[in-house]
């Protein structure tokens, strides 16, 4: 006896499979997606900001941690502009729905023909491009520090490069006898203190380091007009000829 033939199954209703191989709903999908491609740019960030900060200290000859930049808060950094960028990318996504047909319509075919190689091509550009100017815009910091100007970060807002050089004045608290001759140096730049040491450079060009418990910091000059630029180069080309 022949068995009946099933019934065919209508397209869109479920077949009672428990293993659906089918795609997450279209919202959840693209959580998913936008939350790990956050992961991979928060550590791409991170590894580029690490990379900055030893840029410019190491014109000293000094590490970021010895100036206060420990991992824990770089990452602090590393998560504010993370969510910045995140932000960035909800309000395109959000704008792309809106106007999804006219965003269509004006869409280069490369763009459209390979989106996701078209999109990654864009982004490394943009990451690229963004790393070239951080980079020379790090050296001309550190070339402020040798013309005895402030250095106040680099950032929007809030700074996201937060390296920072001020003029300054030492009182040492140990015995005479012990403090090194640069300190005595008529132009001194606070670079930062760490764990255990502070570091400052004399006449922008020789670094000192110094423990951290022998002496006493007070910072005289916080501008970063260009009045202010103007007036601390005149004050370093009299002081340091």
């Amino acid at each position: 006896m022949v068995a009946p033939p099933e019934p065919p199954v209508e397209p869109g209703l479920p077949t009672g499979d428990k293993h659906d191989s089918s795609p997450r709903p279209g919202l959840l999908g693209r959580a998913e997606r936008l939350l790990g491609a956050t992961a991979v740019l928060g550590a791409a960030i991170y590894a580029l900001i690490n990379v900055l900060y030893v840029e410019f200290y190491d014109d000293f000859g000094v590490r970021p941690e010895e100036v206060g930049w420990d991992r824990l808060t770089m990452l602090s950094r590393t998560a504010w502009v993370a969510l910045a960028v995140l932000i960035v990318t909800v309000a395109f996504l959000l704008v792309r729905a809106v106007l999804g047909d006219r965003l269509q319509a004006v869409r280069p075919a490369a763009v459209a023909g390979h989106p996701i190689f078209a999109w990654f091509a864009i982004a490394l550009l943009v990451l690229l491009a963004g790393y070239w100017y951080l980079t020379l815009k790090m050296e001309r910091e550190a070339d402020r520090v040798g013309r005895g100007e402030t250095v106040n970060g680099i950032g929007l807002i809030v700074p996201f490069i937060d390296v920072r050089a001020y003029r300054a004045e030492v009182t040492w608290l140990g015995e005479a006898a012990t403090m090194p001759s640069t300190l005595n140096s008529p132009h001194l730049t606070y670079l930062g203190r760490g764990r255990d040491t502070a570091v400052l450079v004399a006449c922008g060009t020789t670094t000192v380091i110094v423990p951290a418990d022998q002496v006493v910091i007070s910072i005289k000059n916080r501008g970063h007009s260009r009045v202010d630029r103007e007036a601390q180069q005149q004050e370093f080309a009299r002081l340091c000829p």
